[in-house]
């Protein structure tokens, strides 16, 4: 039969939700509702897997990069704030020169993203594009360490929001 002519094969799936024995949804909260979050909020989350093999999925877990020997590389890189039990944070001695430092690196990536082409073939860079965008950058994983509400807010703008679930199946 000729390929352009096949029917598509459908397969039946299900569309699963799952509470999870671990959380595994980050959070930029320090805390949630009232406790220490440890960056993570929710067990729930959501797969598809074809009908036939729901049934063969039956334990996994969560990769927590948030509290692990990764999320080391990420605080050494990007913490500027000093702990205090119960905030709020102060900046490390050193913070300014890390945000300075963190943001010529950002502006080196945002220069090669925000060139604009004319019809003449020259280009530039927009400049409000860029200062936007390197704005945001500050504000989301910089200075949103200094506050409970956003202090994981770094670690999910750079990683993720979710953490990566090990799932374990028999085909």
């Amino acid at each position: 039969m000729d390929s352009m002519n096949s029917s598509p094969t459908r397969i039946p799936v299900s569309f699963i939700s799952v509470t999870f024995e671990w959380t595994r949804t980050s959070t930029p909260n320090r805390f949630v509702k009232g406790r220490e979050s440890n960056g993570v909020s929710s067990n729930y989350d959501h797969f598809i897997i074809s009908e036939e093999d729901e049934s063969a999925c039956n334990s996994g877990e969560v990769v927590n990069f948030i509290n692990n020997k990764f999320s080391e590389t990420i605080k050494n890189k990007y913490l500027i704030r000093r702990e205090a039990p119960g905030g709020p944070y102060a900046k490390l001695a050193a913070a300014n020169q890390l945000i300075e430092r963190r943001e010529r690196e950002i502006e080196k990536i945002l220069l090669l993203n925000n060139f604009v082409f004319s019809k003449s073939g020259a280009f530039s860079v927009d400049q409000k594009a860029m200062d936007r965008d390197l704005s945001n950058f500050s504000e989301r994983v910089l200075l949103s360490q200094l506050k409970d509400e956003t202090y994981y807010k770094y670690m999910v703008q750079i990683m993720s929001d979710h953490l990566p679930i090990k799932l374990e199946c028999q085909f």
